[in-house]
């Protein structure tokens, strides 16, 4: 926040009935302040303590608390904001009540303008399968409250909905389907403006077939089969123009039941034989795809970061990237086969090597540039083992500024932080 760190840290008191959230200012030389309360929630169950939620404005000078009421079978949906400075002022607080179920309304991310009004989206089945979302808007000054429907043109269907505030709109961005077939065909966008709530712009913009080539085969492309549904969108990278960069990746988890041998006992001349049953998990962390949009909804260009990342029963743990960005370019680094950046190793062939990323000393990190046309150029960073032979976390990173990440690296005890610096040339 600003030019502070801030930790936020909560504790359930069971006699006390009560789950409260801490926070604590840290000053970039180290100052710790006294830690102060901010938040609480009154446990009403013993099995639920509930969850405080953060989310920060866009300039960074706010940022909103929230919790969720216990959940009623047969009650409305109950939230309790509370907004913040960036010195831990409080500027209001409202509980809030919205008007549908608990067991109907399901409520996803917040928004923060740059005067504190806070805008929710979420979603309301309206039919088996099928749901239609919904936005609130909390206007702090007028103490109103409003609603809008949020559509997306023709889309048949939606998945990996972001939105964002950006220059006085809510924008929304996602995939969208065209039919039952279980492929992405591009993107959807949908722009509101945050004063009126009145829909501006709401269209899709197809995939290519140049763009599908690059993430399936020629024949397939050709046909204009779409993408993989796996793709989930991580980054969502904003230009001062409006524009948009969403970042996605290929991430799913394979699930392979093993079956042991039989363990039989003899009770009084009856057998009984129990097979006794373990999972094996494997995750699949691959491709990355970089969709740039102008601030009108329409694909610029689409980009592929080939990558084939594997490991099993860890969650990934050594898997994903870190990305930086700066100069209208974007920065992955990740953990990777040396193979795939090997002088030796033809272009159409870099990516393709598996990764098993539990495989600490056979690791290299990897440098992926994609510059402001979508080109994409890979290289070694270095080698996990001559790097102080502590591997990568790429999912355990903190981006300060855009050009200013935060890293993590460990192997066993081991704990290693660093800064990663996009350096103008």
């Amino acid at each position: 926040l600003k030019d502070n760190l801030v930790l936020f840290l909560s504790r359930a008191d069971g006699k006390k009935d009560k789950n409260t959230l801490y926070s604590c200012i840290i000053s970039k030389d180290g100052k710790q302040e006294k830690p102060e309360e901010v938040d609480v929630i009154n446990i009403k169950k013993k099995s639920n303590a509930g969850s405080f939620q953060i989310y920060l404005s866009e300039d960074k000078a706010k940022f909103l608390i929230v919790h969720q009421e216990m959940y009623e079978k047969k009650g409305y949906e109950k939230f309790n904001y509370k907004m913040f400075t960036e010195k831990l002022e409080l500027v209001w607080e409202k509980p809030m009540e919205l008007p549908y179920k608990d067991n109907a309304f399901s409520v996803g991310r917040c928004r923060i303008d740059e005067e504190g009004n806070v805008f929710v989206l979420g979603t309301i089945e309206v039919a088996k399968k099928a749901v239609q979302y919904k936005m609130f808007a909390y206007y702090f000054k007028k103490d109103k409250l409003e609603e809008v429907d949020v559509n997306f043109a023709k889309a048949y269907a939606v998945s990996n909905l972001q939105f964002n505030y950006i220059n006085g709109s809510l924008v929304f961005v996602g995939f969208y389907k065209d039919s039952k077939k279980p492929v992405l065909q591009g993107i959807i966008y949908t722009k509101i403006n945050s004063k009126t709530l009145e829909t501006e712009i709401s269209k899709t913009s197809a995939f290519t077939k140049k763009d599908l080539a690059k993430f399936t085969t020629e024949k397939k492309a050709a046909k204009a089969k779409g993408v993989t549904p796996t793709f989930v969108i991580r980054d969502l990278l904003v230009s001062p123009n409006g524009d948009l960069k969403i970042v996605s990746e290929i991430y799913y988890v394979q699930v392979i039941q093993n079956q042991s041998a039989s363990r039989g006992a003899n009770l009084g001349g009856l057998t009984l034989s129990v097979n006794l049953n373990s999972n094996t998990y494997i995750y699949y962390y691959l491709n990355i795809m970089v969709v740039n949009i102008d601030n009108q909804g329409e694909i610029k260009w689409v980009c592929n970061v080939p990558k084939m990342q594997i490991s099993k029963n860890d969650e990934g743990a050594y898997s994903s990237y870190i990305l930086a960005y700066s100069n209208n370019k974007m920065y992955f680094v990740y953990n990777d086969n040396p193979k795939n950046t090997s002088p030796k190793t033809k272009e159409a062939k870099r990516g393709s090597y598996r990764a098993d990323t539990q495989k600490i000393n056979k690791l290299a990190v990897t440098l992926a540039t994609v510059d402001e046309e979508g080109r994409v150029n890979t290289e070694m960073f270095f080698k996990s083992k001559n790097e102080g032979k502590t591997a990568l976390k790429p999912k355990l990173y903190a981006r300060f500024r855009q050009d200013n990440i935060l890293i993590h690296a460990v192997k066993g005890k081991t704990y290693k932080f660093g800064f990663l610096n996009i350096r103008k040339a």
